[in-house]
């Protein structure tokens, strides 16, 4: 059997977190996906820069909300980018809305996709899946040497 997927969600949130929490924890996920989430930017960066000098397996996908206090989303990707341990993760920026200018912006920092972010469950369920489907199993993501 392959790993499960790594997801990391960065949010501060923590209704948010129990709700993806609930969507992954379904028979449809189980033993493919394993969620981690931290609260904000700047507890993401020290997580992500602490795993990558120890070695540890770092996140398949990075689920960033846009809006945090500390560190946001956009100066998260910019560290993330300008880090050469971490530049090549996969990055998902979760925006409020799908202004033109922010997914521009996010692009250009390094973010691999933007969702406009699902609040409602079977919207949220729905998006998920096709995300984990993708990652799952089309895409080719690095993997830690043996």
């Amino acid at each position: 059997m392959t790993q499960p997927l790594s997801i990391l969600l960065v949010d501060d949130d923590e209704d948010y977190w129990t709700l993806m929490k609930s969507i992954f924890e379904r028979p449809a996920f189980r033993n493919r996906v394993e969620l981690r989430w931290v609260k904000d930017g700047a507890e993401a960066l020290r997580h992500l820069e602490d795993g990558a000098s120890e070695g540890a397996r770092r996140p398949d996908l990075v689920l960033l909300d846009e809006r945090m206090p500390t560190m946001d989303g956009t100066q998260l990707l910019e560290r993330i980018t300008l880090n050469p341990r971490l530049r090549s993760l996969q990055v998902c920026l979760m925006a409020t809305t799908g202004e033109s200018a922010l997914v521009e912006l996010a692009l250009g920092l390094g973010a691999r996709f933007c969702i406009e972010k699902p609040t409602a469950f079977d919207e949220l369920d729905r998006m998920l899946t096709q995300i984990v489907d993708f990652y799952g199993t089309v895409a080719l993501l690095p993997r830690p040497r043996s």
